[in-house]
């Protein structure tokens, strides 16, 4: 278990990216009939009429589940196409569907060469074009969610630990065991301890045994257990000086199992 791994669960964020192809054809006819084809497949489809303009595309929006790319083009051919958006890092990796009215060994080859995941002949079967589109287009919801799930959970955890910076009280996040994990800054003000000094510790280096046997487990309900009320509850500092606390226990629940947040208050000035 690590501090980064640390993260608020049930925080969601709004979906609203679009899955999008691009379809490039010379002919606005063939451009059109694609289109109808695909219809209803994806949220948006971007057509361009040359290489050029698909270039322009490419540079606009930099991610499309697919590329439908005719290879027969005049200026730009759909290789000399492909080989320029492949020469970008963000569309290596960009699906390429190749389209000619040729079954031309070569041709094949050179396409294969250059990263095409497939070729579909002229005249094109709207069956067998949306069943392989389907297979990008999917994958690419999936990857956009999983990317969007993890920055949800980037965005959760830089919350939380501004939260937990910005308590004004000692707070320290252990797991089950008694082992911290994370702690604040106020913590280094509270017992003299740099963070890295304690992580990987267990928390009976700042509450020893003799004064606290045994941590009450925190209330699973998510309500915070206070443990003031215990006679003799003490802290010790990194210079072996002890001073009185009351400590709040409370759960918090991560992918990676149950963690307990303790909240440390020094309360010599009530005694």
């Amino acid at each position: 278990m690590t501090a980064t791994s640390l993260h608020p669960l049930n925080q969601v964020l709004p979906i609203d990216y679009k899955i999008r192809l691009l379809l490039v054809d010379d002919n606005p006819e063939n451009l059109i009939s694609l289109e109808a084809m695909l219809h209803g497949i994806t949220d948006e489809m971007v057509l361009a009429r040359s290489g050029r303009e698909a270039l322009r595309h490419v540079l606009e929006h930099q991610d499309f589940a697919a590329i439908l790319l005719d290879v027969k083009m005049p200026d730009m051919d759909g290789f000399e196409t492909a080989e320029l958006i492949r020469s970008r890092r963000q569309n290596r990796n960009t699906p390429i569907l190749f389209l000619t009215g040729y079954r031309n060994d070569d041709q094949l080859f050179r396409g294969y060469d250059l990263g095409a995941v497939d070729f579909l002949f002229k005249p094109v079967v709207p069956e067998i074009l949306r069943s392989k589109v389907n297979v990008f287009v999917e994958l690419a919801r999936t990857n956009q969610l999983l990317r969007k799930q993890a920055d949800t959970l980037a965005k959760a955890e830089l919350k939380f630990r501004s939260l937990l910076e910005a308590a004004p009280d000692a707070m320290l996040i252990t797991q089950a065991d008694g082992t911290i994990v994370l702690v604040n800054a106020h913590m280094h003000d509270l017992f003299g301890y740099e963070r890295g000094e304690v992580r990987g510790q267990n928390v009976r280096i700042l509450v020893p045994a003799w004064s606290f046997p045994s941590f009450p487990a925190p209330r699973t309900n998510g309500i915070p257990r206070e443990a003031d009320g215990l006679p003799d509850l003490y802290a010790m500092r990194r210079d072996g000086s002890r001073f009185p606390i009351e400590i709040s226990l409370s759960p918090l629940q991560t992918e990676e199992g149950l963690l307990i947040t303790s909240v440390i208050r020094d309360i010599s000035e009530r005694r």
